[in-house]
């Protein structure tokens, strides 16, 4: 019966210290130095994002992405000089004077050439974004414009260089003839002199010499 005491006293001991030995391990997993690192080891495991210097640019041709481009028609002399050669060029809006700074960096005008004003009368014709009811008038459709210079050329260039620019501008805005002003004035130079019924029509067969 003592030796069962003596047992039994020593078990209460051993639970005694087992519980506290638990315990303080209890608070050691708690303590906020271990807090910290298990947060930090959660965090790490979050997939983050792509960093700044990561960043994917916009494709430019992606829909709904950059600017809308349209698509223009120029002439320029062919590399013999007798005849025209017709390149498309994209523009980020068909104006007069984006078809003249087209026609300039091809060599066909001047740089610095500007447009001072440019008109369009006579009849609408049908087609993309003109419906039946708004197509009206009746005759040529001509376009007026006035430029504030004109190269100076000898009368094979010059004779190129109105074709180039006849066959730029009747194209793209549809016209039937194309009336020429330098400075308010009909167009005139070394080698012709323009009158108030003066046109530039367009070349069909531009690749060939001149008519």
């Amino acid at each position: 019966m003592k030796r069962f005491k003596e047992e039994l006293q020593i078990m209460k001991r051993f639970t005694v210290i087992f519980t506290g030995i638990l315990a303080a391990g209890l608070l050691a997993a708690c303590s906020p130095t271990n807090t910290d690192a298990l947060r930090e080891s959660m965090e790490a495991e979050v997939v983050a994002g792509p960093s700044e210097d990561e960043t994917v640019a916009p494709d430019k041709h992606a829909p709904g992405t950059g600017p809308v481009m349209a698509l223009v028609s120029v002439y320029r002399a062919d590399s013999a000089g007798t005849g025209l050669e017709r390149i498309l060029a994209d523009v980020e809006e068909l104006t007069p004077q984006t078809l003249v700074d087209q026609l300039a960096g091809y060599g066909v005008l001047d740089e610095g050439t500007e447009v001072l004003s440019y008109n369009m009368e006579g009849a609408v014709k049908l087609g993309p974004g003109v419906s039946a009811d708004e197509a009206e008038g009746s005759g040529d459709r001509i376009g007026t414009l006035d430029l504030n210079q004109v190269p100076e050329l000898s009368a094979a260039e010059e004779d190129i260089m109105l074709r180039a620019l006849a066959n730029t501008f009747i194209e793209n805005y549809e016209l039937d003839k194309l009336k020429l002003l330098v400075n308010g004035e009909n167009y005139t130079s070394a080698n012709r002199t323009d009158g108030d019924d003066t046109y530039l029509e367009y070349t069909s067969k531009y690749k060939n010499s001149p008519e």
